[in-house]
């Protein structure tokens, strides 16, 4: 039997919380065009490619906007909400501290 000598992880979802921080900012673009944005259209972008999530965003709430330069937009506050207010999981920190030193983290 062989023994687990790596660990990959992936960061969206399992590390921190990214599903939150998306809708904050979808929120927020959403406001700032004098729009409200329905759970309904957050959850319907859920598990597509970006540029596909952002064109039902913005055909749903009736943006006249391109897609690329709203995902532009999207994505510097998306950033700027990572730097400021990332939080990692609960048991992120317990779990990294028991394979450090034991396995390569990639």
């Amino acid at each position: 039997m062989e023994r687990v000598k790596a660990v990959i992880f992936d960061m969206d979802g399992l590390m921190i919380d990214t599903e939150r921080l998306y809708f904050d900012v979808e929120r927020l673009i959403a406001r700032n065009f004098g729009k409200e944005v329905k759970d309904e259209t957050l959850w319907k972008m859920m598990g597509r490619k970006p540029l596909e999530a952002i064109t039902v965003f913005a055909e749903d709430l009736g943006l006249d906007i391109s897609p690329r330069e709203l995902l532009s937009i999207r994505d510097d506050l998306f950033v700027k909400k990572l730097i400021n207010e990332v939080e990692a999981m609960p048991g992120l920190f317990d779990i990294l501290n028991s394979i450090r030193g034991k396995l390569k983290m990639l």
